[in-house]
């Protein structure tokens, strides 16, 4: 792993979400697309995770992807 720079902890900021730009819509099925950052639960059942006793934080890597959107980003994608 330290050959990939993950032996300590490092910074890394969040990529560039309009880069995808390009390929959005490339093979659409007709529907509204939305660019969406999904966020790994990837320490979150370690031996000093703060998230053991939180029902909340503990299903939300379980199962398969889970999103969260507000209501005026799911309004805006739904199509009847």
């Amino acid at each position: 792993m330290r050959d990939f720079g993950e032996s300590l902890l490092v910074y890394r900021p969040p990529i560039d979400t309009r880069s995808v730009k390009e390929v959005i819509g490339q093979k659409s099925n007709g529907n509204p697309e939305k660019a969406l950052n999904f966020l790994t639960p990837h320490q979150k059942w370690g031996i000093h995770s703060t998230y053991s006793d939180n029902l909340l934080m503990l299903t939300l890597g379980r199962g398969g992807p889970v999103v969260w959107l507000s209501e005026a980003d799911a309004r805006s994608g739904y199509r009847r």
